[in-house]
């Protein structure tokens, strides 16, 4: 099943370059990414592959290298075959008004096989794995600060804290489990406003807080700040 794709004009432009390499070049930049593995995540992968492949410029290694990870993360987050995913990725091109990429039947296949080629190498996966992480990385803490900003702009005039704390946002986080933890003391430690403590005790199932802080709520700040720097979460 071809999958519909919405690509970025960046990654329209790498995808593009692919397939203007010349095959020796093409040959080059596969070893280049086949031999920077393995490699870890605070690595620049362009930049081991500039090292090698000198027929390219850096600024185009780049765009390649980051429209291959991005496809990778495609690849593996839908669970998309990647001779599906090279159709695809070729119908959004030939279809593009400002990357238009327009094939005879014959060369779709090089096109297709050239494509795969690359992202079938090992640093390639490995970045598009870490793109996919990351990108719900992002989704999650977008999604928890949209919430909490929700959360404070109706709450922001009401004074009685069972209201406050059973607002459908606030549930909805509590909701997120022990991921909302960080986001939750982060927002703390930061000094921004809001009534955590109902959240952090009903998700951690414990409390640092003790009776003799007696509502405080700066000692009972640093007491959950203290706790989430202990778990690595701060």
């Amino acid at each position: 099943m071809v999958p519909t794709l919405t690509l970025s004009e960046s990654v329209q432009r790498g995808v593009a370059a692919i397939w203007s390499l010349q095959e020796t070049v093409a040959d080059d930049l596969r070893e280049a990414l086949e031999a920077a593995y393995p490699l870890s995540l605070d690595d620049d992968l362009s930049e081991q592959v500039a090292s090698t492949v000198d027929t390219l410029a850096r600024s185009e290694i780049e765009e390649i290298v980051s429209a291959l990870s991005r496809l990778s993360g495609i690849a593996s987050g839908g669970y998309v075959p990647l001779d599906d995913l090279c159709r695809g990725v070729y119908e959004t091109m030939r279809n593009s008004e400002d990357n238009a990429l327009v094939l005879s039947e014959s060369e779709q296949a090089p096109f297709r096989g050239r494509l795969k080629s690359l992202m079938s190498t090992r640093s390639i996966h490995l970045w598009g794995r870490a793109r996919l992480v990351f990108t719900e990385h992002e989704r999650f803490e977008a999604e928890f600060a949209a919430l909490a900003e929700r959360w404070l702009a109706d709450t922001a005039h009401v004074s009685s804290l069972p209201r406050i704390v059973v607002h459908p946002a606030y549930q909805q986080i509590i909701g997120m489990g022990r991921d909302a933890l960080a986001p939750i003391l982060r927002w703390m430690r930061e000094g921004r406003p809001g009534y955590w403590f109902w959240a952090l005790e009903t998700i951690a199932r414990e409390t640092p807080v003790t009776a003799e802080m007696g509502g405080r709520i700066k000692e009972m700040k640093r007491a959950w700040i203290a706790w989430g720097e202990e778990r690595g979460l701060v």
